[in-house]
C-alpha cells in the first residue's frame, strides 16, 4: 500500500480525506466558539461577584443606618421608645380564647352558587359602604 503522502494515491481515499479535513474545520470552529463560550461564562461570573459584594456591602450600610443602638445607644433607646409599637407578651402569657365550632352544629352549612344574588349581595354591600362613607 502507498503512503498517505504519495502522488500515487487512489482516487477513493481523496472523498475520506476531504471529509476528515471538514470534519476537523468544524471541530476547530467548535472548540472556538466554546472557548469564546468560557470568557463569556468567566466574565458574566467575576461581574455576578461583583454584584454580590457591592449588595453585600450596600446592605451592611443599610443595617448599620437602621441599627444607631449601636452606634450611639441612649439616643436610640429614647427615639426607639416613642416610636416603636408595644411589644406583645410573650407566648406563654397568651391566654387562648375557645372558638365557637364552625359550622354551627345547629345550623346546617349553606351553599350559594346563585351568580345573581351573590352579585346582588356585593353591589349592596358596595353601596352601603359608599353610603357610609358620605
Amino acid at each position: 500500500m502507498n503512503p498517505a503522502g504519495s502522488d500515487s494515491t487512489p482516487v477513493t481515499q481523496d472523498p475520506v480525506r476531504s471529509a476528515i479535513q471538514a470534519q476537523g474545520h468544524r471541530i476547530h470552529k467548535q472548540e472556538e466558539l466554546l472557548g469564546q463560550l468560557r470568557g463569556d461564562l468567566q466574565r458574566m461570573a467575576d461581574q455576578q461577584k461583583s454584584m454580590i459584594a457591592a449588595f453585600t456591602s450596600q446592605l451592611n450600610m443599610l443595617a448599620e443606618r437602621l441599627s444607631p443602638s449601636q452606634a450611639n445607644p441612649d439616643s436610640a433607646s429614647v427615639s426607639a421608645a416613642s416610636s416603636a409599637p408595644p411589644v406583645p407578651p410573650p407566648r406563654e402569657q397568651l391566654t387562648l380564647k375557645p372558638l365557637p365550632p364552625y359550622p354551627r352544629e345547629d345550623e346546617p352549612m349553606q351553599h350559594s352558587f346563585d351568580t345573581r344574588r351573590t352579585r346582588e349581595a356585593y353591589e349592596a354591600t358596595c353601596s352601603a359602604k359608599a353610603r357610609a362613607r358620605q
